[in-house]
């Protein structure tokens, strides 16, 4: 578990490079961050990552919608 969080930390640090703080892929990956947290029982861990990650979703969601 600590080889995927090392890989999903240099992923992240492209992701927001290359698409921004609020942006679904962007929140994709802190789900995945939730997840390995959540397997490795860190629940309050996993819970902060999945709710930044509903936080980016809503956000993305929102503009998507206000498009129409």
């Amino acid at each position: 578990y600590e080889k995927a969080l090392s890989y999903y930390e240099k992923a992240l640090s492209i992701y927001l490079i290359i698409y921004g703080e609020k942006h679904s892929e962007t929140a994709a990956l802190y789900n995945n961050f939730g997840e390995v947290n959540r397997i490795q029982r860190k629940y309050d861990e996993a819970l902060k990552y999945f709710n930044k990650a509903l936080e980016i979703d809503l956000v993305v969601t929102t503009q998507v919608l206000n498009k129409y």
